[in-house]
């Protein structure tokens, strides 16, 4: 096992020399990590978590990692986590809460102490249970390749090594280790999968796990393919406009999967109720759906997605003033023999005797008006909106500058009547967007 280790370790590693956090509970699978690296590994750490789920148990099993760093002279670190509370108030399982506190926190160490990789004990079996579980609630082709042997700087040497061959490796080299007898409680998904549904399998085919490897193989290449095609339709549906994202809804139709090549374009901005989107590509524009951080909007081409708007109010109270936030934006005082951008729409020319401080620059409202240059009478901007064929992005992302709460410019678009600059007169301000 030991020279099918090294070899597993150095497919994974440019160096040996790297440095690296091993993840270490105290079970057999990861003291048998920690017995591999301290005779083919100088530079590694443990990290050992305490979730504080089973009272003296698990204080037990924190003090029996550090003893064995202590003898072996590794550098230990260890945190308790509020497990319960965590998952309470985030109304998630005790298996998502942990899994979520302990990755953060290695990775929060491997930042501050400047590791190059996180090692963890999984292996084939917490493949296969993976899998299965996925199957459970029901999974795309992404959640039947297993388990990924290398995440950036995540790595798990031990995943083509089966439970048994790390149970006979640590009896064989008298490897000390602490059971947990939570692993035999079935209210756990993944226990009743490792202790009832996988033996079962086994008694159906002897040769389950080697069979396994050669399906997860399959998988593993039908995903490849299957990924491929999804990054070439994505090319060919899709262009990125100002940060927005364009799916061009004539172009995806074209494809013979457009549900599933429009599920893995959105998906990754967080929309995931596939059926309520696709549903309204043919229907009027308008529909509007939301993630954490993005909407969707459908347009009458195409399905747009950008980041959700805040409203923000920025206060510029001096002329020779550059903003960053919520959009940059420079304001200048000048005189008019530098006037020659009028036609710029980047750039607004305004009357230095009518602007008054602060200004403010905000996100439109509804019932804003203003009267556009070259005309004599209000205008809502709603209605300005739809008479030059804003999009809905457009109006979203639309913001004005005003001036003793009077619209003087629709940022990037249109002066306000009263506020442009006049021939004759000495000086003027500009604005320019940056």
């Amino acid at each position: 096992m030991k020279n099918k280790f090294l070899s597993e370790l150095n497919e994974l590693v440019a160096n040996r020399n790297s440095s690296f956090l091993l993840a270490v509970s105290g079970g057999v699978d990861s003291m048998v990590l920690f017995h591999l690296f301290k005779n083919a590994v100088s530079n590694f750490s443990v990290a050992h978590c305490n979730f504080l789920l089973r009272g003296n148990d698990s204080d037990d099993d924190e003090l029996f990692v550090q003893s064995i760093c202590k003898k072996s002279g590794t550098e230990f670190f260890s945190k308790k986590f509020e497990t319960k509370k965590m998952a309470s108030e985030h109304t998630i399982s005790i298996q998502m809460a942990s899994r979520k506190l302990r990755y953060d926190w290695f990775h929060d160490l491997a930042d501050e102490n400047k590791f190059d990789y996180i090692v963890t004990a999984h292996h084939f079996n917490d493949s296969v249970e993976t899998i299965l579980f996925n199957i459970s609630r029901g999974t795309g082709i992404s959640g039947i390749k297993g388990i990924s042997k290398k995440e950036n700087k995540l790595i798990r040497p031990l995943l083509n090594f089966t439970k048994n061959d790390i149970l006979e490796f640590a009896k064989k080299n008298k490897i000390k280790f602490r059971e947990d007898v939570s692993n035999n409680d079935e209210k756990y998904k993944r226990n009743k999968i490792r202790n009832s549904i996988i033996p079962y399998f086994q008694s159906l085919n002897s040769g389950f796990f080697e069979s396994m490897k050669n399906t997860l193989k399959n998988f593993q290449s039908a995903e490849s393919i299957y990924l491929n095609f999804i990054e070439n339709e994505r090319k060919r549906c899709t262009i990125q406009d100002e940060g927005v994202l364009k799916i061009d809804i004539n172009l995806l139709k074209n494809s013979i999967e457009p549900k599933t090549v429009l599920f893995e374009i959105i998906k990754q901005y967080g929309f995931v109720d596939i059926d309520s989107v696709f549903e309204v590509i043919d229907a009027q524009p308008g529909k509007t759906f939301y993630s954490k951080k993005y909407f969707l909007i459908k347009n009458r081409h195409d399905f747009c997605i950008s980041r959700l708007f805040k409203k923000r109010v920025k206060e510029i109270n001096q002329p020779n003033s550059y903003i960053k936030d919520p959009i940059k934006l420079s304001l200048e005082l000048v005189d008019k023999f530098k006037l020659d951008e009028n036609k710029n729409k980047s750039v607004a020319i305004l009357n230095f005797n009518k602007l008054k401080f602060p200004l403010i620059l905000r996100n439109w409202n509804e019932g804003d008006w203003f009267i556009p240059s070259g005309m004599k009478g209000k205008k809502k901007l709603s209605d300005y909106f739809i008479d030059n064929k804003f999009s809905l992005i457009e109006k979203k992302q639309c913001f004005v500058l005003c001036s003793n709460n009077d619209i003087v410019w629709i940022v990037g678009h249109r002066i306000d009547e009263r506020y442009k600059f006049v021939d004759g007169e000495e000086k003027a301000y500009i604005c320019r967007i940056k």
